[in-house]
């Protein structure tokens, strides 16, 4: 029974429809919407400035930290959701083997999700319990949501209605699932502890050469704000830190995933 409901729901999970691939996290339209309100301005500061490598130069370091800062919301986003919707098939877990309705299960769990959920994922919720009041059912709703777990919770609906499995068995794999997720993703983030100290150690290095040789009396940040050679030395060093910083970035991304 259990083979058969894991095979059930990989294979009944629909991907994500193309209007959702392109949904926005929280955060990524506010910074999109500042991006494009300083790119004119910057582009009219660079041609009337005299110092447009420097400007170029900070630039490159706002846009960097612009892509971390984001890219660690949307991640801080992500386990919220998978917190919140494990937190949402407990109770109506145990509503279903209490012997209530699917659709008192749905509106009970929902009065327990933390007030501070995301947004989208209460309003997908509030529209399949919507969808059970009016007595129809709650996997269309589910399965057009941008978030995995809720179209799994939909394909999990419609194999309960279309092969008669019973609901809780199935949600309760579902929990499972989203539980051992959350325990792998604990254990990757404490593994990577060491490279991120690493990663942000290499980052500070130019800093304290700086400072290094401003304490010898070299007055590097004159040089390199002044001259032309310093300019380019500036910029350069700037752009390959960035794109260290980024690569380093990405690469922890990619084993924490």
């Amino acid at each position: 029974m259990t083979t058969f409901i894991a095979a059930a729901l990989g294979i009944a999970v629909p991907p994500v429809p193309p209007g959702k691939r392109i949904l926005p996290r929280v955060g990524s339209s506010t910074s999109k919407e500042r991006l494009v309100v300083f790119l004119p301005v910057l582009l009219v500061f660079l041609i009337v400035s005299d110092q447009a490598t420097i400007v170029l130069a900070c630039v490159i370091v706002g846009g960097t930290a612009l892509y971390i800062v984001d890219s660690s919301i949307a991640q801080r986003e992500e386990e919220r959701e998978r917190e919140v919707i494990a937190h949402f098939l407990g109770h109506m877990l145990t509503d279903l083997r209490a012997g209530a309705t699917p659709a008192h299960a749905v509106a009970h769990a929902i009065e327990h999700i933390p007030t501070d959920a995301p947004n989208e994922l209460r309003q997908v919720l509030n529209n399949a319990h919507s969808q059970l009041a009016r007595g129809g059912g709650a996997a269309e709703a589910l399965q057009e949501a941008a978030s995995t777990h809720l179209r799994e919770l939909g394909a999990v609906w419609a194999l309960s209605d279309t092969r008669g499995i019973p609901m809780a068995d199935l949600l309760e794999k579902s929990r499972d699932r989203i539980d051992a997720t959350t325990r792998r993703a604990s254990q990757v983030k404490a593994a990577l502890t060491g490279p991120k100290t690493t990663a942000t150690v290499l980052a500070a290095l130019p800093f304290a050469g700086i400072g290094m040789g401003a304490m010898m009396g070299a007055s590097p940040l004159t040089f390199l704000t002044t001259t032309g050679l310093g300019n380019a030395l500036f910029l350069a060093g700037t752009a390959l830190t960035s794109g260290g910083i980024l690569v380093s970035h990405a690469i922890i991304q990619k084993a924490a995933t």
